[in-house]
């Protein structure tokens, strides 16, 4: 029974972990291929993607619950339990920039998340992405709410996808460390170690495994920065090197930025839009850009209070009505035109908004600080 989706490698995982197995095993990749694709893949076979479990092991607790079902009932369990947890997401970040709305508005943002191409794509491969951006959304409700043990704890779970979160974490350990938040470290050092010691307990040296079998992901899957796609490594990675350094500066400053400012959302917004922006990508990962659903209502919601901020937020708009329009002219095409490759990927091809993004959070918070400077001043 042959069934792509991403879900398909921690559930076979799961599955050889829990009854005893070894999830990095070539034995459990050949079962993960098997379901996968039809069959194993042979030695050198025209397929890139091995399909390996790549994940740390403590991923396979998330979807524990899931092993108990078929797996076309599992696949289906996942898609029921990500459409509550991406509504509730999207409905605390509108929350979260205390603009305040009526009920049909916050459905238009409902419908904008769900109707965007990287998050029908995440939905329709069953993407362990979902579940990262529902766990970091819970963290960021827990620490908004002053609740830095419970956010801790929830920062520590989005781990099960170490690429997405490293940026995140780097920068609320240093903010934790500047506020003396200790409550918030003890939580996600407790949590995080107890997830590494569970795995060992399940299957002794998986450390090791896991970090031959990510070394190997990124091996043959290659993929490079979005900006670097578009306008080759040189040129695409200073670009990507000035988003950078723009952003630098407002994470600095805001590292002490309290639970109770509205500046917390922007700032985990440019941090998952940066993160967005740096990792490896193709046109098979444009379900990442699904972390960018917090960047973008922030962009939606909040008024630019200069010059440069509303250009950029502009631009950064203009990418995303780019986005949403490539669809349509994609299907406009296939029908008019007939067949071609170029119509598939089309719907894929937006690279330039996750740097766009960033660089629009990033002035919009510089505007916001320069603005409350003059008016101290004043």
């Amino acid at each position: 029974m042959s069934g792509r989706s991403d879900l398909c490698a921690p559930w076979v995982a799961a599955r050889a972990a829990l009854s005893g197995g070894d999830a990095y095993a070539p034995s459990t990749t050949a079962e993960i291929q098997r379901l996968f694709y039809g069959a194993p893949l042979l030695p050198g076979g025209s397929e890139r993607d091995k399909q390996v479990f790549a994940y740390p092991l403590f991923t396979i607790f998330f979807v524990v619950p899931l092993t108990w079902l078929s797996w076309q009932i599992a696949r289906v369990a996942y898609v029921l339990g990500a459409l509550p947890g991406v509504t509730a997401a999207t409905l605390f970040w509108v929350r979260s920039t205390r603009v305040e709305g009526a009920w049909d508005r916050r459905v238009l943002y409902l419908v904008f998340a769900f109707a965007s191409w990287p998050m029908l794509v995440a939905l329709r491969h069953q993407q362990l992405t979902l579940l990262a951006l529902v766990l970091i959304s819970l963290g960021s409700v827990a620490l908004a709410r002053g609740q830095s043990t419970l956010s801790g704890a929830c920062f520590a779970c989005t781990t099960i996808k170490p690429q997405v979160a490293i940026l995140l974490l780097a920068w609320l350990f240093i903010r934790s460390l500047r506020l003396r938040d200790w409550r918030f470290q003890v939580s996600f050092v407790v949590t995080l170690v107890g997830e590494i010691v569970a795995g060992e307990l399940l299957h002794r040296g998986w450390f090791t495994e896991w970090m031959v079998a990510a070394a190997d992901y990124r091996h043959y899957t290659g993929g490079r920065p979005s900006l670097c796609l578009l306008f080759g490594s040189w040129v695409g990675g200073a670009m990507l090197a000035a988003v950078v350094l723009l952003s630098l500066r407002t994470l600095w400053q805001t590292t002490r930025v309290h639970a109770d400012s509205p500046d917390l959302g922007i700032v985990l917004s440019l941090l998952l839009a940066i993160t967005v922006a740096l990792l490896p990508t193709g046109l098979a990962w444009v379900y990442n850009q699904a972390l960018l659903l917090p960047g973008c209502v922030m962009l939606f919601a909040m008024p630019a209070q200069t010059s440069a901020a509303r250009a950029t937020r502009t631009f950064a708009l203009w990418c995303l009505g780019v986005s949403f329009a490539l669809v349509p002219v994609s299907v406009l095409g296939e029908v008019l035109a007939g067949p071609s490759r170029a119509w598939d990927y089309l719907p894929y091809a937006n690279f330039l908004l996750p740097s766009a993004i960033a660089v629009a959070l990033a002035a919009h918070s510089r505007a916001k600080s320069s603005v409350e400077v003059l008016q101290i001043a004043a």
